[in-house]
């Protein structure tokens, strides 16, 4: 079976150069390509790591969609944790 963290792993591979989260459009906002999503993956499962927590332990996020959300996701997912996403508003009153 693969998840998310392979994809984007396979896509770092195979296409490093191309485009793979693009928030605002090409010309302004987040641009991120395949190969700096995959080592900001792997920097993020490395911190997660480090906490030594139960698998499958649930992690609270709270930030706006955006380029970080989804390497947190994907990197919590990549952990063994289950990421739990904050209501909309709750990351604005933090």
């Amino acid at each position: 079976m693969f998840g998310l963290d392979a994809l984007v792993a396979g896509s770092a591979r195979l296409r490093p150069e191309n485009l793979a989260i693009c928030s605002h459009g090409e010309r302004d906002g987040d641009s991120v390509k395949y190969a700096e999503l995959d080592l900001a993956i792997g920097a993020f499962v490395a911190r997660l790591r480090a906490f030594d927590l139960t698998p499958g332990a649930r992690i609270l996020l709270c930030c706006p969609a955006r380029a970080e959300a989804i390497i947190a996701i994907t990197a919590i997912i990549a952990s063994g944790f289950e990421a739990v996403l904050a209501p909309l508003r709750l990351h604005s009153r933090l």
